[in-house]
């Protein structure tokens, strides 16, 4: 028997007539089911790239604390206060506070000194913001003081992820425990 024609036997050998039909036409179906779960992947990774500010870009929380640490307290507390803390991701990729406890193991002297005084600047705009809410209920404007309140009660929920690093979670325990002991109440 030549070679072509054992081929040719083995074919039709299987149970279903033009057998090598069905196997192109299932090579084809795998093909275009990647290409539709490939595109799919695409697109969500082109949303999750439009909710995060890029790189270098800066967020709404860098702003603020940039604004604070820049002595302009009253434009830090309007931001703090207008920001949407259910929005995720809190920060742009690459700004520090949003680091993991393993990025920030990696860290320069020097990086780490800056980390801490972003640190330093965002935990005392939220002492500050809870010192306003303090004061407004005590003059008799609850709306304000409310409002202020609720920025720090959200802001401590939100820096309190896992995906933070411990600072910044230690640092949305402290503002949970603030509203907790006297956010809506004046000391």
């Amino acid at each position: 028997m030549i070679m072509s024609e054992k081929l040719r036997s083995k074919n039709d050998a299987f149970p279903w007539p033009g057998c090598q039909q069905w196997r192109f036409l299932t090579m084809m179906a795998v093909v275009a089911l990647a290409v539709v779960a490939l595109s799919a992947c695409s697109k969500r990774d082109q949303a999750q790239r439009a909710k995060a500010p890029a790189e270098g870009e800066q967020g709404s929380i860098e702003k603020c604390v940039e604004s604070w640490a820049s002595g302009k307290q009253a434009e830090a507390v309007e931001q703090f206060t207008a920001l949407d803390w259910s929005k995720t991701p809190l920060f742009s990729t690459g700004e520090s506070l949003g680091y993991s406890d393993q990025q920030v193991a990696h860290l320069s002297g020097a990086e780490l000194e800056e980390l801490t005084k972003k640190v330093s600047n965002l935990k005392a705009l939220g002492v500050h913001v809870h010192k306003l809410a303090q004061e407004a209920l005590a003059g008799q404007d609850r709306a304000k003081g409310e409002a202020y309140a609720r920025s720090v009660s959200q802001c401590g929920e939100a820096l309190d992820q896992a995906q933070n690093g411990t600072m910044v979670r230690q640092i949305g325990r402290a503002f949970q425990k603030l509203a907790r002991q006297g956010g809506s109440r004046p000391q």
